[in-house]
């Protein structure tokens, strides 16, 4: 075949088949060169997009630059534009010098994507600025009044909430605090699991789990009943028969009937923690203590965000103001010590535990965090001594775990916890772990006065026909 080639280039002959095979060569060479090479410099002239956290970092002239966002101002002199735009991944913004030869009207509220030189700024409000070239709109807005809604008002439309500041930045944080888990984590040479949603387990007890009925009758088996998953404690203990250290941040699900409650969801986000050979309540103190110190110190760096999200609710409560990076340790108290502090003040004991105004009380004697500890046995039945951090809300409940399998089954006779307590004569050993409801530590966090407005799409108990899981 090469001969003849050879030949038709010398006669000057050029057979159709041949510049077929050509072109799929080239074809081929084009969508090589296309896959080895940064996509901006194949598929066209004009720069990637970046964020605007990126394009700040550049502080200094750098040609072109593309930018997606939405338009929070707009105003025109003369024959420019000035627009202010944000991108959702941070609390900056910057400002856009649109000509009118590129656009005329750029509307507040609209999706937009523009490219154009990223120059030093003659304003006196902004460094650097984005001299429009081109200009899209991508999407607009009927009605862009976020700003000026209340918590309660924009809660009714929870899929527009990511609209407003003040929440995005609530998101932004709950991403952050979930990086930062898994460093800590990671750091301390832990293993992370994902733990089933569906479960046989109702591992608190407290009869407000969500039972699971499939279309199929005995979908797992004969009168085999399943329920939403209320904690992942009890799998965890099952990993630690193996694996030391381990943790999950995963789905759990309370049918609660609390509807006017500010601290309580049907469906929310719970970090469990359990490690082996941990045979005191004070070494699992310390590893709850050690994560929260180290979430505290991440926040410190986050000021705008959290500032931003503080003023989306307009308030802040006041336990929150006491919580600063610079704690050393938390307090320690045991249950009956408590209760004589509670007395001493004239507070008032239900002796049902500690109620939630006892708790805030006590987060307030001691002007932070305090560990309670050596709660009576039958409060936590699979647990031998237990403890938990009060503060804004419940923080931590964590507990060194019952080894006697007997005495497990004499306190819980289930036939389906049979397994659990088996653990116990196929060398699993004393295991220690916690609990962190992750929604209820970011509103402590933020000093947020409701749950749902620190997670995306709240589910909570619904009276009187009111739709509270609205998408």
């Amino acid at each position: 075949m090469l001969a003849t080639i050879r030949v038709r280039f010398a006669n000057g002959v050029y057979d159709n088949w041949f510049w077929e095979l050509l072109r799929s060569l080239v074809g081929v060479a084009w969508r090589m060169l296309r896959l080895l090479l940064p996509g901006s410099c194949v598929r066209s002239f004009a720069p990637a997009c970046s964020t605007l956290s990126k394009v700040f970092e550049q502080q200094q002239e750098c040609g072109h630059a593309e930018i997606h966002g939405w338009v929070v101002r707009s105003s025109k002199f003369s024959k420019m534009s000035f627009v202010r735009v944000h991108d959702g991944t941070s609390t900056r913004n910057v400002q856009i010098v649109v000509p009118k030869s590129v656009y005329k009207n750029v509307p507040v509220g609209a999706a937009i994507a523009v490219s154009g030189n990223w120059a030093k700024s003659r304003g006196a409000e902004q460094d650097m600025e984005l001299h429009a070239e081109q200009l899209r709109i991508c999407a607009t807005d009927e009605n862009p009044d976020y700003e000026q809604k209340s918590a309660d008002a924009i809660r009714q439309a929870v899929h527009l909430r990511a609209r407003h500041p003040g929440f995005a930045a609530i998101m932004r944080l709950r991403s952050r605090l979930t990086i930062l888990t898994h460093a800590f984590f990671e750091e301390n040479d832990y293993v992370h699991i994902d733990t089933p949603v569906l479960t046989s387990n109702d591992c608190e007890g407290a009869g407000e789990t969500f039972t699971v009925h499939a279309e199929k009758p005995d979908y797992f088996g004969v009168n085999k009943k399943m329920f939403l998953s209320v904690s992942s404690q009890m799998h965890l203990e099952a990993m630690t028969s193996g694996i030391p250290r381990v943790y999950t941040i995963g789905s759990a699900f309370r049918a609660d009937i609390q509807p006017h409650s500010r601290t309580h969801l049907a469906e929310f986000r719970m970090l469990e923690a359990e490690v082996a050979f941990c045979e005191t309540l004070t070494e699992i103190c310390d590893v709850v203590e050690k994560y929260m110190l180290f979430i505290l110190k991440g926040f410190a760096a986050l000021k705008g965000d959290v500032e931003l999200a503080r003023s989306f609710a307009k308030e802040v409560s006041e336990p929150m103001k006491r919580l600063q990076p610079g704690l050393a340790r938390f307090p320690r108290i045991t249950y009956d010590e408590a209760l004589a502090i509670l007395a001493k003040h004239e507070e008032n004991i239900d002796g049902r535990g500690l109620s939630k105004a006892n708790e805030m009380f006590l987060a307030a004697h001691f002007g932070s965090p305090v560990f309670v500890t050596n709660f009576p046995i039958d409060q936590k039945p699979p647990t031998r001594s237990i403890c938990s951090g009060r503060g804004l809300a419940r923080w931590p409940a964590a507990g060194v775990r019952e080894q006697d399998p007997d005495e497990l089954m004499k306190r819980n006779a289930q036939p389906e916890l049979a397994w659990y307590a088996e653990l116990r004569r196929r060398g699993k050993p004393t295991s220690a772990g916690f609990g962190i409801g992750f929604d209820r530590l970011l509103q402590c966090h933020l000093g947020e006065p409701s749950i749902r407005d620190v997670i995306p799409f709240p589910r909570w108990y619904s009276p009187q026909g009111r739709i509270n899981a609205q998408c």
